[in-house]
């Protein structure tokens, strides 16, 4: 168990809520391209209540993306309420600017029963009713580990070196333009050659091993964490087409696109 999953479970011991972390761009991905937190936190399936009720494209759209959009004009937390009837503390992660991810707090349940609810009346008056002073106290909660949280993985993830941070975030945004070595050493005003050794000093990676990780990383997030197509993941992660974004994938995760996002939502761990 890692130092960050330690935190998180005596957080949770503490206060007697669950956390659930979904991972909007893989930025919560170690350089294996493994979650830095155990796959049970992927996913609000680890809540009793919301197992009950859950949807595949009712809590998938609500919980990705309606509140990645409304996140989109916002960094306060939300009092997220779901068409369950159930009530959580959701609140944006966000680095240099970028919504990488959400952090949610829950369970509650609102005052009235919906109807339309997939949890059972009986199970859902199990869960303890919100109120608004209740809630104001377990948001400031929510803002100090979101922001142990964003602390400790920065630590981790963010070089010191502020050339080799340049270098990462120069990457991650031009991922979708199918970065050349050529095009990095003209923003850097170094020859190719300089280039290069210069990468592999700051990463211990070549340019182009340092591109396809980013790549791998980056698609399964949105594998995991969004509706669109393998070739629309193409397209924006500089891929010509879904064939060789397939190919590419399978040879280094060791299974395809398709399994792996199918795993990741019907596994019982993922949605």
């Amino acid at each position: 168990m890692n130092n960050l999953e330690s935190q998180l479970l005596a957080f949770e011991s503490t206060i007697g809520k669950q956390l659930t972390l979904i991972d909007n761009h893989g930025f919560f991905i170690d350089e294996a391209g493994s979650s830095i937190y155990p796959r049970t936190r992927h996913s609000h399936q680890s809540l009793t209540s919301c197992k009950a009720g859950f949807c595949m494209k009712r809590c998938v759209q609500h919980c990705r993306h309606t509140n990645n959009h409304y996140f989109e004009t916002t960094s306060e937390i939300k009092i997220d309420k779901c068409w369950n009837g159930l009530v959580q503390l959701a609140i944006p992660l966000i680095v240099d600017g970028r919504h990488e991810g959400t952090l949610y707090l829950g369970n509650w349940r609102e005052k009235k029963y919906y109807k339309k609810s997939k949890i059972t009346k009986s199970a859902w008056l199990k869960v303890p009713y919100y109120n608004d002073d209740e809630i104001e106290v377990y948001k400031n909660w929510l803002q100090l580990i979101a922001n142990g949280i964003l602390h400790s993985v920065l630590q981790e993830k963010i070089p010191s070196d502020p050339k080799a941070k340049e270098l990462l975030q120069w990457v991650n945004e031009n991922l979708s333009k199918k970065p050349r070595l050529d095009d990095l050493a003209e923003s850097w005003g170094v020859t190719p050659n300089h280039c290069s050794h210069k990468c592999k000093k700051l990463t211990g990676m070549s340019f182009s091993d340092l591109i396809i990780s980013n790549r791998i990383k980056r698609c399964k997030a949105l594998l995991n964490n969004t509706k669109l197509s393998l070739g629309e993941i193409a397209s924006q992660l500089g891929f010509n087409d879904a064939y060789h974004l397939g190919k590419q994938f399978k040879n280094i995760v060791g299974e395809s696109p398709g399994q792996f996002r199918k795993t990741s939502i019907v596994g019982g761990e993922s949605k």
